[in-house]
């Protein structure tokens, strides 16, 4: 068990003399090691005016080559708000490899495939706490989903409640989720493969339609005393990715109304960001991917909700 023994190294980054922490929990991962941490500190130093803001960052980077993690973490990475932390799963940033060739691909990597997909999950986590610090979202979102699973557990994973839960969840995350996202492509030239905002457009709604088909098969399935768990599995599935695709393509669609900037998305509230992306998407003459209370979206908030609270009385 000698890979747990954390090695540390402290490196200043930019010009204001902030530091930040590697604290590196990992074994046998040879260049894809030494790529990660350059990663780090090339993000680091592209966001140290951030940080140098909310203080010292530390990244724990966790993994034992040939051993699955998901025990510890099922994503990539998380933060730990409470101590300004990054915490990096070395085993998931490569789980899209072929496990059998794992031993060989780390020390022969795809090194301009690897360095993007990690810059844009390190700078990703890295706006979350940025965000945290500034509104104390992620927080209050850390508490509102502690209140909600203790709501689900109360019910059947098949019970509406449940999926209500889940789906107010979806809509809550859109601007934590979608704003680190459009922060990340917008981070570093290593993302400006440059995007049409009609085709994001297009496969942001066509995310909502199949939310709006999930939720339709299981009022159906659900009135007739028969609901798959397939069907549910598949519904969470699609809420969990969905939230970043639509999310950041409402930054979008509002910076580009010229209604917000960054700087002040970054102290809206979540239910208020569906609303202000609204007023963007009148603006521009588009139909709204999402709604908060109109039902003019492709998926509204209360009109999603009330169907779902009706099916479980």
């Amino acid at each position: 068990m000698g890979w747990l023994i954390p090695k540390t190294e402290e490196h200043t980054i930019g010009d204001s003399g902030t530091s930040i922490k590697i604290i590196d929990r990992t074994k046998g991962f040879g260049e894809f090691n030494k790529l990660v941490k350059k990663v780090i500190l090339d993000a680091s130093n592209k966001s140290s005016n951030l940080i140098q803001e909310m203080g010292p960052v530390n990244f724990i980077l966790i993994g034992f080559l040939g051993r699955a993690n998901n025990i510890l973490m099922s994503s990539r990475a998380k933060v730990l708000v409470k101590t300004n932390t990054v915490l990096i799963n070395l085993n998931n940033l490569l789980k899209d490899q072929d496990p059998k060739a794992l031993r060989e691909y780390v020390n022969n990597l795809d090194r301009q495939r690897e360095y993007k997909q990690v810059y844009g999950t390190v700078i990703h986590e890295i706006f979350h706490l940025y965000h945290n610090f500034k509104t104390k979202i992620i927080v209050n979102m850390q508490a509102y989903s502690k209140r909600l699973n203790r709501y689900k557990k109360k019910v059947n994973n098949k019970h509406p409640k449940s999926v209500r839960a889940d789906v107010g969840l979806f809509f809550h995350n859109l601007l934590i989720e979608g704003l680190a996202k459009y922060l990340q492509y917008h981070s570093s030239d290593i993302f400006k493969n440059k995007r049409n905002l009609y085709v994001l457009y297009g496969e942001a709604a066509d995310k909502a339609h199949k939310i709006n088909i999930f939720i339709s098969l299981f009022m159906e399935q659900k009135k007739e005393g028969k609901v798959k768990k397939r069907l549910i599995k598949d519904l969470r599935k699609e809420l969990y990715y969905s939230k970043y695709l639509i999310g950041e393509y409402m930054c979008e669609r509002i910076v580009a109304s010229g209604g917000e900037k960054t700087e002040t998305l970054i102290k809206t509230k979540p239910l208020a960001f569906i609303r202000k992306y609204e007023a963007a998407e009148k603006k521009l003459g588009f139909t709204p991917v999402v709604s908060l209370n109109s039902k003019k979206g492709i998926l509204d908030y209360n009109h999603a909700l009330a169907k779902l609270a009706a099916l479980s009385r």
